[in-house]
């Protein structure tokens, strides 16, 4: 009878839980390494059934054979834990993207208003600059490089 062994991306895949968080609990509870396998460069460790029932009972998860039956698996017709988070999340989103709508809305309804304050400000100095620029008196260049002003 082979023993199964754990890897610790296959014991946080199976619990729904971090790596790291998963590297913790293992060291918080001293439990040992089965086995130490070899993968080019990168040692993979290895932990077996106790550390498997250890982590299941930490996180409050049943265990049935080699498999463990956790709320996601469950075909008992009741609504999974990621799935009302993911439910949840959904909603979120939607909520978030109609309010981004609103400020798409309201940033081009204040675009339009301050080219139409640009348009309105323009055409009011405009005869005041003509006004001005017909004032000034026309000399030519040596009058007015020889004036005594």
């Amino acid at each position: 009878m082979t023993k199964k062994l754990y890897t610790i991306k296959d014991l946080a895949d199976q619990f729904g839980k971090s790596k790291q968080a998963i590297r913790n609990a293992i060291k918080k509870a001293d439990l040992p390494v089965t086995n130490r396998k070899q993968t080019g460069k990168l040692t993979v460790l290895e932990y077996d059934e106790k550390t498997f029932n250890y982590l299941a009972t930490k996180y409050h998860t049943e265990i049935t054979g080699q498999s463990v039956a956790t709320a996601d698996q469950s075909d008992t017709g009741k609504v999974s834990g990621n799935e009302l988070a993911l439910t949840a999340l959904t909603k979120q989103l939607d909520e978030i993207n109609k309010q981004l709508q609103v400020k798409d809305d309201q940033i081009k309804e204040l675009h339009t208003l301050l080219d139409q304050a640009q348009k309105l400000q323009l055409t009011h100095q405009q005869p005041e600059l003509l006004a001005d620029s017909s004032k000034t008196d026309k000399k030519g260049f040596f009058s007015r490089l020889f004036s005594r002003n």
